[in-house]
């Protein structure tokens, strides 16, 4: 499973907008219900004295069904372009973020978690994912390797950023200025995005060789109809296997992520220390984004897969056993390189195996279930500190996963094959 070509040289030109836009979108995405969960959860049990467990069950719940929303989203892509989609989502999403600091009930709650999450998966996913199938079906993997550095950039700075906004402005004025800022965005896209590169005269993936047929590529573009559908893809083990494996791997990440201050915590660090901690795993995460987005392009999707999948079976048995200091920066370094990587190879798989013209429907279905999957982190997070008091068997089940995760690499086929109906 390689990308043709092979090139690794980060020659794209004017397409560096559209990863520079990819990345902010997914910088943005991670802010409140993935890294900022880390502080905001125990911040408002404080607060408001709302149990930990109960509302990392409700971000479950909200998650599942802000994730079923993502069917819909792929098919609005479809229609209308991510460029407008992405827009939409970001206003709406912004208005989310500037409630989500004046909710006053768990029911509040339970609505606001499962809107962000609707727009958030739209704008923080499906949109730059289909951005970069559209701009780069060739470097998909490298490109892909800069934009989703946004994650780990966001690792870094999204609780600092909280902490010092809810410090000096006040709890709600915080998430007031990050909803305005975001809703500034979403119109500056309007202006700034394209779908396509052949929209302002550029081939895909920068290729000068291609500016001689562009013409012929921007006649293919609005005649092209897709001869795949859902119905061929519920019936494609591939579709299943690279679902199913990207959804253990993201499933895992964010196991990690978004409660490893409050693990570090309960084992002696203080919040500053762990602070530094997650801050460590997000600097690895940076070095991660782009070394496994080099490495697809390299050796293929499913190699660089494989070796994710076992960096994450290391990190976790670790994190399991051990607290110490040696421990923590080990699974700091090797789980932190995983961060931006898997919103990397998820896309990445999916245009590898159905390709650029086929992307939009295929993602429309593979990106939704994943992310169900993914959400179902935070219900065996909640369920272990239920049952043990700690997070040990969570991080064992994740490290199940990771070695499934593998095996389901190791049978995903090369090439789609269409099934007859």
């Amino acid at each position: 499973m390689k990308n043709g070509g092979n090139d690794t040289k980060s020659n794209f030109g004017r397409g560096w907008t559209i990863i520079g836009f990819a990345a902010l979108l997914m910088f943005i995405n991670g802010i409140i219900h993935t890294n900022g969960i880390n502080i905001l959860l125990n911040m408002i049990n404080d607060m408001k004295g709302w149990e930990v467990s109960d509302m990392l069950t409700i971000n479950t719940v909200a998650g599942i069904i802000g994730v079923l929303s993502s069917f819909i989203t792929g098919r609005l892509i479809i229609k209308f372009g991510a460029k407008k989609i992405g827009g939409i989502y970001l206003i709406a999403g912004g208005l989310i973020i500037i409630w989500f600091g004046y909710l006053n009930s768990l029911a509040a709650f339970f609505i606001c978690m499962t809107m962000l999450w609707i727009f958030s998966d739209g704008y923080g996913q499906m949109v730059p994912f289909t951005l970069t199938a559209n701009w780069f079906p060739r470097k998909k993997g490298l490109a892909l390797g800069w934009s989703t550095m946004g994650y780990p950039i966001c690792s870094i700075l999204a609780v600092p950023i909280l902490l010092f906004l809810i410090g000096n402005t006040g709890y709600s004025t915080c998430f007031l200025i990050i909803g305005i800022v975001q809703i500034i965005i979403g119109i500056v896209t309007f202006f700034m995005i394209h779908n396509y590169p052949e929209e302002v005269g550029i081939a895909p993936d920068n290729d000068p060789n291609g500016l001689d047929d562009l013409q012929k590529m921007i006649e293919y573009r609005k005649n092209y109809r897709s001869k795949l559908t859902v119905k061929k893809l519920l019936k494609d083990p591939n579709m299943w296997s690279i679902a199913i494996m990207m959804g253990l791997l993201w499933m895992s990440t964010i196991g990690i992520v978004s409660q490893l201050i409050p693990r570090l915590m309960a084992g002696g660090y203080d919040q500053s220390a762990a602070t530094r901690f997650l801050q460590l795993s997000s600097i690895c995460g940076l070095f991660g984004s782009y070394f496994f987005g080099w490495l697809d392009t390299k050796i293929g999707t499913r190699k660089a897969t494989m070796i994710y999948c076992w960096f994450y079976v290391a990190a976790l048995l670790v994190l399991a056993i051990s607290n110490s200091v040696p421990a923590t920066i080990f699974v700091c370094i090797f789980g932190g390189l995983g961060t931006g990587a898997i919103c990397n190879l998820l896309p990445s798989y999916i245009g590898t195996v159905y390709g650029r013209d086929d992307f939009a429907i295929a993602n429309g279905v593979i990106s939704p279930i994943a992310s169900m999957m993914r959400c179902l982190n935070f219900l065996i997070l909640g369920l272990a500190l239920r049952i043990s008091g700690n997070y040990t068997p969570a991080y064992l089940i994740f490290c199940a996963f990771s070695i499934i995760a593998s095996i389901l690499a190791v049978r995903t086929k090369k090439e789609f094959t269409p099934v007859s109906t």
